[in-house]
């Protein structure tokens, strides 16, 4: 105990120590945020040229191959360098890009997929037969050469350039700076919300949606970001995966549940929402399941060991 008048090194040190944690997460959160406004300032005027050059002649795609990449990946970079300053060998780990728990996050974000569309189309059976339900499973693709091309430039370009920045980055900011309670499912829906607000050009500019379309469309694309934030964090950061995840959902399915002579209206919120659930819960019981089983079995071997002690 300190004497009346004299200061208490140990609090003032500890006090010094929680301002120096505090500032270091809110830089966090000042980066995510920085490094999403870099973005929207220099992909707005590029979607605003985007249908200016496609009616030159320009593939959207040869497009997008080029710029997308050189523009996410140069915010990221930009960012380590000069907002983190940490050492280029860290670049790859700390987006998520690493060997460990490759085929688990690939497997995760495929799974993910494949819950998502089974249960959308089920539902939009369900509700346009108005309540009769008979799915019947049919493959959807005649060239599947070209499925398969298609399906690689929206997981390597589109699915992998836009989760580097948007997760890879963003969400990793966000989690960095938000430790509080319940700190991965707040950094989901911060990095969801910007997410959803980088579609805001390509609504405007290229698709020509009217207000409310864009608005659906953000709501969407912000419910698709609880699942990717979801896997990403699950899959122990695991990028390839929720760039497998955002590819496949890009893509028209290979299959469908819904038989051909059925006429399907649009899906409604409840199908979206219900679709993107029901893969987060079955992940999370099976994790919960596995983790639980993983404990008791380390639990027996210790005891074991004790015994023999």
């Amino acid at each position: 105990m300190s004497k009346k008048g004299e200061i208490n090194p140990i609090s003032e040190e500890e006090s010094e120590e929680t301002v120096l944690t505090t500032n270091l997460k809110n830089r966090h959160i000042v980066h995510a945020i920085t490094a999403s406004l870099m973005f929207m300032i220099l992909w707005t005027p590029y979607r605003y040229l985007t249908p200016i050059l496609v009616s030159k002649g320009i593939s959207m795609h040869s497009l997008d191959s080029l710029v997308k990449p050189v523009v996410k990946s140069g915010i990221v970079i930009f960012c380590f360098k000069f907002l983190d300053k940490i050492p280029r060998n860290r670049y790859l780990k700390e987006l998520g890009i690493k060997k460990e728990g490759l085929l688990k996050g690939i497997s995760l974000g495929a799974i993910a997929w494949l819950i998502y569309t089974s249960t959308l189309q089920c539902l939009t059976l369900y509700f346009s037969t108005g309540g009769t339900f008979h799915p019947h499973l049919r493959l959807t693709i005649s060239d599947f050469p070209t499925y398969l091309l298609n399906l690689g430039y929206y997981v390597l370009i589109v699915g992998f350039f836009e989760e580097l920045l948007a997760r890879g980055y963003v969400l990793r900011e966000f989690y960095k700076g938000l430790q509080l309670r319940y700190g991965a499912f707040w950094s989901v829906l911060a990095s969801g919300s910007i997410f959803s607000f980088f579609h805001i050009p390509i609504d405007i500019f290229l698709r020509k949606m009217a207000a409310s379309q864009i608005a659906t469309h953000l709501m969407w694309t912000f419910l698709f970001s609880i699942l990717a934030g979801y896997v990403f964090i699950r899959s122990n950061w695991q990028l390839a995966g929720i760039a497998v995840l955002h590819g496949l959902i890009d893509v028209k399915p290979f299959f469908s549940l819904i038989p051909e002579n059925i006429t399907t209206e649009n899906e409604t919120w409840v199908a979206f929402c219900l679709s993107i659930l029901l893969p987060i819960v079955i992940i999370e019981g099976f994790h919960s399941i596995m983790k639980k089983e993983n404990d008791q079995r380390y639990s027996s071997i210790f005891q074991a060991n004790h015994n023999l002690v």
